[in-house]
């Protein structure tokens, strides 16, 4: 599904990533690989984007975007078990790039992305200090990371729950 107003060069590079992960690691894809999957030319992907990690990047910021925008009239509690949900559908892809031989580079690429989206949401309703936000971001960040590792092994209503609690006293 392409992104709002998302170019459809952008958006088969994004698929074309993607495709490539399922058969090989994030470091052994190739600028011209991810090109060629796409059928279209280095220079139209470097209209969009300055390497494969800014394609990573943006490609896990749309994953997040498209995700949202389905859950503005949920409940808390059902709109982290989608979340989850769809985390857990692209949990392979995730786990390849968790397990890259850049484990770390993408490990910040995730957190950043992730960390920045669940600060904001902590945010919205809390008292709570900058360094606190943080703090609490990363953690819920790093219980995700992990329970991708673990094969999603924690069923999605009971992580989400969880989630929800922890959201709800970070707020008070």
């Amino acid at each position: 599904m392409t992104h709002k107003k998302e170019p459809k060069s952008k958006f088969r590079l994004r698929n074309a990533l993607n495709e490539l992960m399922e058969k090989q690691h994030f470091t052994q894809i190739s600028v011209n690989d991810i090109c060629a999957q796409a059928y279209v030319g280095r220079s139209t992907f470097y209209e969009h984007f300055q390497d494969k990690y800014d394609l990573l990047m943006y490609s896990l910021n749309t994953f997040y975007e498209e995700l949202s925008s389905h859950l503005e009239n949920e409940t808390d509690v059902r709109r982290i078990e989608l979340v989850l949900e769809a985390i857990k559908l692209q949990s392979q892809f995730l786990k390849r790039l968790l397990r890259s031989d850049l484990n770390h580079e993408v490990n910040q690429i995730i957190r950043k992305v992730w960390n920045d989206k669940i600060e904001s949401r902590v945010q919205e309703g809390s008292h709570l200090d900058e360094f606190s936000i943080r703090f609490a971001a990363g953690g819920v960040v790093f219980m995700i990371l992990r329970w991708i590792e673990t094969d999603c092994d924690e069923p999605v209503e009971d992580f989400a729950k969880a989630l929800n609690d922890i959201f709800k006293r970070l707020e008070h």
